[in-house]
């Protein structure tokens, strides 16, 4: 077998080179993906994977099953069978005889030759069951009718089988005037995928059995041919879902031909039988089995009866075969957001995507996953597959992703005294945000529930499309000492604050010639003690941490003035 390779998802697969005949064998592994227009024929085994491709119609070599046994199995195209099983009975060349029985094992029986205008039409083939009759045995005048297929026959035979032949119209007696009868139709094929995977059917399949041939019109129009039989289908898999079309309807009887009193008409061909393995589902396919319509007489002539309808057995409709994305949208930047599927029956494997700027944080592969969004909105696409590849089932969902409001905070305090009353809180934009931290009550700020040490203050502010942001600043609390109860006329700057290594304060208005300064941390503890003579104080760092310090400065022990220092 020539061989040609091809990249396919990143993988090395090896490939048929087809001709427009394929022959059935073991493909040892190899693809089976043929070519629009290609007949297969016979019974292939061992194959990778079977894959008729969108706008692609292969066809069913006549008079053999056409079975494939694959790994995966994907029908997104046509198999057409139609015609493709047991022959229907030709035209009897001797005049004044009886019509021929299609082939198969319920072939329609050949029109009865009787006096010369009372030929009956073909009986309609039938799917493993008896043919129709052709009223051979109820010669009249007129004749009566001839029947159409019956059902297929036991659940004992072979899962599926070709649909047989219908019966040829009686020929009249020879001589101008005369018309000849028409042939049987031909049964529908037989189609049956195997998967040891999964099996996808979104294409269509058709076994239809062919219609009888109309009688030859004449002063004595020719007695119409019965129908075939509809053929067989089956379709088998651990997983899978058939959401495309599948036909096994017998042909329609050939109407007596246009001439003389006794036209009769051919019967209508069985419907054939669909069947599928129980994990197989079903639920949306277009599934056809009905009996074929029978021919109509001419003038005083009957029509023929119409075919049984046909069975389906198996499969299952307690199943999926869509896909829709369900969760919030629109979102906010920055927002964690959950979405899902519903599960496809045959499919383990979720492909997601999402925005550029967003991320997909848990989930992929599986029916739900979870969103870390960006700053841009977008879409979320979702495609079902197996282990065989992705499928045709896919779902889009559109989400708007609203931008954060700006927020800042620059509260209105910075130092509390550990002692000092609720203080309503502000410096928050927009308007119309939420405080919150420790110490935070109704708006206010408590230093007594607080306790002393720095507090980090929350701003919190929602806008109309219910996005949030938030922003912080910090309040100190103090012990004191008595500091903050101070009320001080008299002014001090330092220079510069905050200050990395050394810092001057100077007193306003004010010349000191007993003074004193003490430094407190941020509980209250004295860290530092000093005497000064001036207006001036030079202050080191020395080992002082990076924080915020109080300043007390005192002439002859009373307290004129206090500050705030920051070291960085």
């Amino acid at each position: 077998m020539k061989k040609h390779y091809k990249i396919l998802s990143t993988l090395l697969l090896p490939l048929v080179s087809f001709a427009t005949v394929i022959n059935g064998g073991n493909y040892n592994g190899n693809n089976l993906i043929p070519n629009n227009g290609d007949t297969l024929s016979g019974t292939f085994t061992n194959v990778g994977n079977f894959h008729v491709q969108n706008g692609v119609t292969v066809y069913v070599f006549p008079g053999t099953i056409l079975s494939v046994s694959a790994q995966c199995i994907n029908i997104e195209g046509t198999i057409m069978g139609n015609g493709a099983g047991h022959i229907g009975g030709p035209v009897n060349p001797n005049f004044s005889a009886s019509g021929i029985t299609g082939s198969g094992t319920g072939g329609g029986e050949g029109g009865f030759h009787g006096p010369c205008v009372h030929g009956t039409g073909g009986g309609g083939g039938a799917y493993g069951g008896n043919g129709g009759n052709s009223s051979k045995h109820n010669i009249s005048s007129p004749p009566l009718p001839a029947m159409g297929g019956t059902a297929y026959g036991t659940l004992g035979l072979p899962a599926i089988s070709m649909g047989s032949g219908g019966g040829s119209g009686a020929t009249h007696c020879s001589g101008a005037g005369y018309g000849l009868s028409g042939a049987g139709g031909n049964g529908g094929g037989a189609v049956e995928l195997i998967s040891s995977n999964s099996v996808f059917v979104s294409g269509a399949i058709y076994v239809n059995g062919k219609n009888g041939i109309t009688g030859q019109a004449e002063t004595y129009g020719g007695t119409g041919g019965g129908a075939g039989a509809g053929g067989g289908i089956n379709i088998s898999g651990a997983a899978g879902y058939v959401t495309g079309i599948l036909q096994a309807n017998g042909g329609n009887g050939g109407d007596g031909g246009a001439g003389g009193p006794y036209a009769q008409a051919g019967g209508g061909g069985g419907g054939g039988r669909i069947k599928f393995s129980a994990n197989v589902c079903t639920l949306g396919a277009t599934i056809q089995v009905n009996g074929g319509q029978p021919g109509v007489g001419v003038n005083s002539a009957p029509a023929g009866t119409a075919g049984a309808v046909g069975t389906i057995n198996g499969g299952t409709t307690n199943c999926s075969q869509s896909v829709a994305i369900v969760g919030p949208t629109p979102v906010c930047e920055g927002d964690t957001s959950t979405y899902y599927v519903n599960t496809v029956n045959g499919m383990n494997n979720y492909t997601w995507t999402v925005p550029g700027g967003s991320n997909i944080l848990t989930g992929q592969g599986d029916t739900l996953i979870t969103v870390l969004w960006g700053s841009g909105s977008g879409k979320i696409y979702v495609n079902a597959g197996s282990s065989c590849g992705n499928s045709s089932l896919s779902d889009s969902l559109a989400v708007t992703v609203n931008p954060l409001p700006s927020v800042s905070l620059t509260l209105n305090i910075d130092t509390v005294c550990s002692s000092a009353a609720p203080i309503a809180l502000s410096g928050g934009t927009p308007n119309g945000g939420v405080f919150s931290g420790n110490g935070v009550s109704g708006g206010n700020f408590s230093a007594v529930s607080a306790g002393i040490g720095t507090h980090i203050i929350t701003y919190t502010y929602t806008d109309g499309n219910t996005c949030t942001n938030s922003a912080t600043d910090e309040v100190v609390v103090h012990i004191c000492a008595g500091v903050n109860e101070l009320s001080s006329n008299t002014s001090v700057s330092i220079y510069p604050n905050p200050f990395h290594n050394s810092s001057t304060v100077t007193i306003q208005n004010l010349f000191v010639t007993n003074g004193t300064f003490e430094i407190y941390d941020y509980t209250g503890k004295k860290i530092e003690e000093g005497k000064f003579y001036g207006n001036t104080i030079l202050l080191n760092r020395n080992n002082k941490t990076a924080g915020m310090y109080s300043i007390l400065i005192k002439e002859n022990n009373t307290t004129i003035a206090k500050a705030k220092l920051i070291i960085e």
